[in-house]
């Protein structure tokens, strides 16, 4: 579970640039404050500061590594969709 404090920009990120698939969403009223992200074989959870989760900063207290077959053919599917209002 990854901490996002903007959801909506994360999916928008996620499915727009980075291929994955929004598989499932909470919303608690009208806000949405997790999502479930799938690309391939890896799924990615994401959710608002809360209560149970909120350290007042973003933190990461580990290493994510994401395996990619082909690096070379994923950074050519990539790069043109980094522009000015996106950042890679």
């Amino acid at each position: 579970m990854l901490e996002s404090r903007d959801i909506h920009a994360t999916i928008e990120f996620y499915t727009s640039v980075l291929g994955f698939t929004l598989r499932g969403s909470f919303e608690h009223e009208g806000v949405t404050t997790w999502c479930d992200l799938v690309r391939d074989e890896v799924a990615i959870m994401f959710s608002i500061p809360n209560e149970h989760m909120n350290y007042g900063r973003s933190l990461l207290t580990g290493s994510l590594y994401i395996n990619v077959e082909d690096v070379d053919l994923f950074w050519e599917a990539l790069k043109d969709k980094c522009g000015n209002s996106i950042s890679c």
